[in-house]
């Protein structure tokens, strides 16, 4: 899989804010093509880990640095959910750029819960020990991760 997501400072000139922070961005690569899809932060050059792609302690302009960061990695997670499924679905590589961009920024957090509650409820069962209900609902959840990257198509 030639896809990568990287959470990135978009450091251009024409992209500076009057305080002069610049936007965070989610830095999409697929096929050796570039798109960003700007995440609604903005953070000043020293307060930006670009490493570890993480905003530092030292920044003032969240209340909460540690819950801005959960969100940004909850974000890049997100598109790594989306782009494995669609690569499980056999669809990745059909994809260009464009498309990708626009599937990874029309991605609701509704879309993404049914999912993660739906994986909660098989872990329940089988812990419960009700491995053939288990077995149903992976099925479903399955079937409900392709039918939700054909929508999209």
């Amino acid at each position: 899989m030639s896809t990568s997501v990287k959470i990135a400072l978009d450091g251009r000139k024409h992209r500076t804010r009057k305080d002069g922070s610049y936007p965070l961005i989610l830095l999409i690569s697929h096929d050796k093509f570039t798109r960003d899809i700007s995440l609604g932060y903005a953070v000043l050059p020293k307060d930006w880990d670009s490493k570890n792609q993480r905003v530092k302690n030292s920044c003032t302009i969240v209340n909460s640095v540690t819950r801005l960061n959960k969100r940004l990695q909850s974000i890049k997670t997100n598109a790594l959910d989306l782009i494995l499924s669609l690569d499980d679905a056999g669809i990745l590589q059909s994809l260009e750029i464009g498309q990708l961009k626009e599937r990874i920024a029309n991605m609701s957090e509704d879309q993404q819960s049914v999912f993660v509650f739906t994986l909660s409820l098989i872990e329940q069962l089988r812990k419960a020990q009700k491995i053939g209900n288990a077995r149903v609902y992976a099925d479903v959840l399955k079937a409900l991760k392709v039918y939700s990257c054909l929508l999209y198509t």
